[in-house]
């Protein structure tokens, strides 16, 4: 049976960690999924990422959505069963 690619999610991607960290799961093989809103990230951080097949960008403001969902109990995304969410912009606290 072929293992299947993993899936990581990396908030703030357009900031210098998180751009650094797309790099090296891309590098690992991973698809990435980079989440940002442009509040301290970058566009040129994430522009070399254009075009490749394994990286989905998506501009949005996470805040609101976070704190609505560990209000209601609930997770905003559930990726190969698992939900591995690091948040670098709260000093590497994982949501």
């Amino acid at each position: 049976m072929k293992k299947q690619q993993p899936t990581s999610v990396v908030t703030g991607a357009a900031g210098f960690l998180g751009s650094h960290l797309a790099d090296l799961l891309l590098a690992r093989r991973h698809k990435v999924i980079g989440i940002d809103n442009f509040v301290t990230g970058s566009v040129d951080n994430i522009s070399h990422l254009a075009g490749n097949p394994d990286f989905k960008f998506i501009q949005v403001n996470l805040v609101p959505v976070q704190r609505k969902n560990l209000l209601l109990g609930k997770c905003a995304l559930d990726l190969d069963g698992e939900i591995r969410l690091l948040n670098l912009a709260s000093g590497g606290a994982l949501v």
